[in-house]
Order: structure tokens, then C-alpha cells, then sequence
């Protein structure tokens, strides 16, 4: 029984309290470093054999942890192969015929009016518009180079404009966009189907293949066929020396390898990670580890601060959207390696907001466990590089297009993560949302050095009474106050899921309102309150908010009442907008688009 670890199969973390013992998978590492699941049975009798009463569990031997991470999932990482057997085996796609789909989950949703989706495909620009656009991309004129350089545009305001007209789709396609082109359906649609598929063309007698469909922002979207991850070509830090572990990791040009040598009549296509990649396999041609299956490989911006994190996630669900597998995720295995896009390495550590994933991925995997194994992959999905500004898109300008309706890929994803969660039926909250939360903070700065202090209300008990009032002349109306950092994630999201309107200070905490249930009875509003100063330019979670749908509010405070150790709300002000955001949830509560409801995974159209 000493040899039985309980492995933190999500995280490759070891167990130590009770219902992470019981939840887990547990695994025997204890033969030449393979695993096999104890049967449940035996769960028990193991558990308080390997762990005495009082006492958590810890490693008896370093080598038997090492062992026990070596084993990884044996349900999904297989043994050690040839690269010949390995490139021999056959690859069966994912296949969901269109005509057995089950009915949509969200039928009871309130459905958006058509007037709505129209607005959404109407032609945004103007004939102004569209020369400037023009003149914009010229050589004699701002000689922006799409995906690769701004040119003569040297003024902010010149590339904030470049960005809300959606130039880059002037330009490529000869069109002009309508706000589903650059953030609806059809903004997936023409980058897998419409788009410039670029082939990585290789000789016929080899066995990979690299396939890269660039959309009309140059975004690259790639996957690979029968390839080979050394994990020996990457550095690995064993111990994070803090929370955000800032340090660099190196990645040689092998780390990352297919078998396809080039045509001599192909050019190398605007490749994901070209630093990482080559096109030929290093001798000897073996692979420590196999997955037969189809691996997505990601690398996360900073997994400590829930915003940056949202960002990730819609990405994630962006790469299922454009493979047709948004249904059936459990057959996708993710693999964390931190660092393959920014210099953000936290040692592939998994926290409370991997928590999506590990509802969608069961098999979570990192990169560093694999040591300086080499890693046999199938299919291997390659995350949009540059990722889609879901998050960051018009961060300090307002979104033309969030004003006009909102966006099916929010509003998909929305619906997505809250299903993941139990938190929906139908379309339609678990839970009512007649719940007001005041979003507060109490510490002065976190643990990853972001300050918080301008941020904090200095006049709590003011604002609480405020909105106590404001509340009292309507009926069955709750009011909480509540502090997301003694809170769990899980927790924060099951409070949003039934929260009607979410007051709280300009920072991360605002972006939890993705949670929220659009579709249902009195959902939703968000107040966002700015302090005078460096964050007073962002607009960045108003656009991310009125594209799910929801109503946003705004409130900026002057700089007389704005301090250093934080700011002081003008209550009377604040009553006045809560009272108009609890007015527009009453009278005119959220909706979701039809397109989103009759097509929930976006599926329609793929060959899936």
C-alpha cells in the first residue's frame, strides 16, 4: 500500500486532503515506471494504509514520485515506439454526423429578435471608411502591413481607428465586414473554410503533413500530422522561485518536429512558433511516449490573473470551433507548456482557473512532467498565433460593434462554460438572478506584485447603504457583498451564474460577468467604477461585457476623490445608475442569438 500514490491526475500534484484523495484517479508507479488504475474497490483500503490517520500523504522515495509523474495518464500516453510503427498507425478523426445531433441544450433561451441579427450582418462601413482603409494599407499612404507592421501609422488614434473599421478584412477580402465577419460565426467560418488554407506541402512518401489556415488578419491556425515533441530541447525550472515565476524558458529549433521534408517548389508558410519548429526528424527515430489521439498544445499568458486567463480560455474553445470537435472536447488531450508564446513560466502549473479545462480535457497534461522525454503525437493542435483579441481587442477604444448587438462567439463560449458547471438548463439558470453583488477588496496588494491599493473603496459602508435604498423600493431584490480573493473560483462562478447586476472597482474580479446567465429573467448589468489614473483609458471589459449581451454601465470617479490608498464613490451618483441599469434588466433583459441556440457548438457547415 506505501506504493500507492495518489496522483493529482489534473495537476501532478500529490493529494493531501480527503476529497482530493477520493476524487482522483490513483495509480500504481511501482513497475519499471508504468501505471496501472487500482480498481475503486481497493481505493479505501489504500488510502489509509498509504496516508495514517492525522497525517498527509507524502512521497516515501523521490524516485517513486519521479516514477509516478513519468506515468502519466496511461489511458492516454501509451509506450514507447519506433517512429516507424508509430508513423504506421492510422488516425481516426473525430465524427459526428450533422443529422444525429441532439437537439440544442439551450432551447428554453430567450432568443434575440431578428432585427438584431440583422443589424449584426449589415455592412458597418461607410464609403469614407472604406478609402481610408485603403489609404491606410497604400505604400504612399500609412503602408500598414496586415500581421506584420503598423508602417506609417504612428498615432494611436490612426490604429485604434485601423482596428474598429476591421481594415485587415477590407483589405484581404475586397469586403466590406459586417460585425458577424469579425466577431460572429462567419469570423470562424471564413478562416477554416474561406480563407487562405496553407499547405505545407510535403514529399508523398512521408508521413506527416502540416496544415495552416491564415484568416484574413494573418492569424495562423495550424495543425500537425504525426509529429514529434523533445522535451529534452526544452529548459525546464523544477522550482518557481515565486508565484509569477518571470524567469526564461529556452526552447531549441528541434523541440518541436514532423517528418516532411519540403517540395523545393515550398516556402516556409508563416508558421506557428517558427523558432521551435523544423521540418525533419533527428536520428534516431524513436519516441519515449505515443498519444494516438489528437493533442492540443498551449501556452498560457499569466494563469494568476482571471482576465488573462479569460483570454486563454476563449482561445481554447476557438481551436475546438475551428477543428468541428466543440461537442466532444473529452476526446481532445490538452497539454500545458508554458513559454512556447510569451516569457511567462510558471513551471506548467495548473491552479483553481484550470478548472474549465479540466471539465472539458479529463486527461490534463504538462509538459513538465515529460522531463527529457521525446513525445509522439498523432494530430497536434497549434494555438492562433497571434491569439484572437477576445480580451485585449480595443482595450483602451470602444468596440463599434459591441454597441450594435452582441457577439454569437461570446455568447457560445458563455453557454459552454456554463454547462461545464451544472449552472444551466435549457438555455435557462439554475438559479434565478435576482441578486445585486458589490464586488470589494480587502487586500492591499497580491501576491504577484499588481498593486490594488488605488482600487479599494474608501467609503464601503456609504455605498453599502446606498444600494440597500436604492434596492428597497423594489421587490424580492437580494444584496451581497462579497471578496473573490477568499473565495475559489468554482465559488465566484456559481455566484455570477446567479447574480442579476455585479457592481465592483475596474480590474480582473469584472471579468467574472462572462459568467453570468444571458438568456434567463432579469440578467444581467455590470457597473464598472474607474478611479482617476492610469486605469481610467480602459474599455476593455465594456466592450468584452456588451458583446455577451449584457447591459454595462460606467461611473468614473473625479480626481479629487481619487487617492493612492484608494477612492471615494459619490453614492448619489452611484443610486442614479443602478437605478437605470435594474430599470434595462427589467424591461429588457438579455437575449441570446438564434444562430448561437440552434448552433451551439458551431458545427453547422463542418466536415466534422
Amino acid at each position: 500500500a506505501a506504493n500507492i500514490y495518489y496522483l493529482y491526475a489534473k495537476t501532478g500534484k500529490f493529494l493531501h486532503t480527503e476529497k482530493e484523495r477520493t476524487e482522483t484517479i490513483v495509480f500504481n508507479a511501482t513497475v519499471q515506471g508504468t501505471a496501472t488504475i487500482i480498481p475503486t474497490t481497493i481505493v479505501n483500503t489504500a488510502r489509509k494504509a498509504a496516508s495514517p490517520p492525522g497525517n498527509s500523504i507524502k512521497p516515501l522515495l523521490k524516485q517513486k514520485e519521479t516514477a509516478a509523474k513519468s506515468a502519466i495518464l496511461t489511458s492516454t500516453v501509451g509506450p514507447a515506439s519506433s517512429w516507424k510503427d508509430f508513423a504506421n498507425t492510422k488516425f481516426t478523426a473525430i465524427n459526428v454526423p450533422i443529422t444525429t445531433l441532439q437537439k440544442s441544450p439551450y432551447a428554453k433561451t430567450k432568443i434575440c429578435p431578428i432585427e438584431v441579427s440583422k443589424r449584426l450582418n449589415a455592412k458597418t462601413l461607410s464609403h469614407d471608411d472604406i478609402e481610408w482603409c485603403k489609404w491606410a494599407t497604400s505604400k504612399k499612404g500609412g503602408n500598414v502591413q496586415v500581421g506584420k507592421s503598423w508602417g506609417n501609422l504612428k498615432a494611436t488614434q490612426e490604429r485604434k481607428r485601423f482596428d474598429a473599421l476591421n481594415c485587415n478584412t477590407v483589405i484581404s477580402r475586397g469586403t466590406n465586414p459586417s460585425c458577424d465577419d469579425a466577431w460572429g460565426d462567419n469570423s470562424v467560418r471564413q478562416w477554416k473554410h474561406f480563407s487562405r488554407a496553407h499547405n505545407f506541402s510535403c514529399d508523398n512518401n512521408k508521413p506527416s503533413s502540416v496544415q495552416c489556415y491564415i484568416n484574413d488578419n494573418k492569424d495562423s491556425f495550424c495543425i500537425l500530422e504525426k509529429a514529434k515533441i523533445d522535451f529534452s530541447q526544452m529548459t525546464s525550472t523544477e522550482n518557481a522561485a515565486s508565484i509569477l515565476n518571470r524567469s526564461k524558458r529556452k526552447f531549441q529549433k528541434s523541440f518541436l518536429t514532423v517528418d516532411c521534408q519540403t517540395t523545393p517548389s515550398t516556402s516556409q508558410p508563416e508558421f506557428v512558433f517558427p523558432h521551435l519548429f523544423t521540418d525533419s526528424l533527428s536520428s534516431p527515430h524513436h519516441c519515449d511516449h505515443t498519444i494516438k489521439g489528437t493533442v492540443l498544445m498551449y501556452s498560457h499568458d499569466h494563469i494568476h490573473n482571471i482576465c488573462h486567463t479569460m483570454q486563454d480560455l476563449m482561445n481554447v474553445l476557438l481551436i475546438l470551433w475551428l477543428q468541428g470537435t466543440a461537442r466532444h472536447p473529452e476526446q481532445v488531450t490538452f497539454l500545458n507548456v508554458d513559454s512556447l508564446r510569451l516569457y511567462n513560466n510558471n513551471n506548467d502549473m495548473i491552479n483553481d482557473f484550470f478548472e474549465p479545462y479540466k471539465r472539458m480535457f479529463p486527461p490534463l497534461l504538462k509538459g513538465v512532467d515529460f522531463g527529457s522525454k521525446t513525445v509522439c503525437v498523432q494530430r497536434l493542435l497549434l494555438q492562433p498565433i497571434p491569439p484572437k483579441g477576445f480580451v485585449w481587442e480595443g482595450w483602451e477604444s470602444d468596440s463599434p460593434c459591441s454597441f450594435i448587438g452582441p457577439s454569437s462567439l461570446f455568447q457560445r463560449w458563455n453557454l459552454h462554460m456554463r454547462s461545464l458547471f451544472h449552472l444551466i438548463h435549457d438555455g435557462v439558470a439554475v438559479k434565478p438572478v435576482n441578486k445585486v453583488v458589490l464586488l470589494i477588496r480587502t487586500e492591499k496588494a497580491n501576491p504577484w506584485g499588481s498593486a490594488r491599493s488605488s482600487r479599494l473603496f474608501l467609503n464601503t459602508d456609504q455605498i453599502k447603504e446606498a444600494i440597500k435604498k436604492t434596492l428597497s423600493t423594489r421587490q424580492s431584490w437580494v444584496f451581497e457583498v462579497h471578496d473573490f480573493a477568499k473565495m475559489k473560483f468554482v465559488e465566484q462562478i456559481q455566484l455570477m451564474s446567479e447574480t442579476s447586476v455585479f457592481i465592483g472597482m475596474h480590474g480582473a474580479g469584472i471579468a467574472m460577468s462572462m459568467f453570468m446567465s444571458i438568456g434567463s429573467p432579469l440578467c444581467c448589468a455590470v457597473l464598472e467604477i474607474f478611479p482617476k489614473g492610469e486605469f481610467t483609458p480602459a474599455r476593455g471589459h465594456g466592450n468584452m461585457i456588451r458583446k455577451m449581451g449584457i447591459h454595462y454601465g460606467r461611473m468614473d470617479i473625479d480626481g479629487q476623490h481619487s487617492h493612492s490608498d484608494g477612492a471615494i464613490v459619490s453614492v448619489s451618483v452611484l443610486s442614479n445608475v443602478l437605478g437605470h441599469l435594474l430599470q434595462q434588466v427589467q424591461s429588457n433583459s438579455s437575449c441570446v442569438l438564434s444562430s448561437v441556440v440552434n448552433d451551439p457548438y458551431l458545427e453547422e457547415g463542418w466536415n466534422s
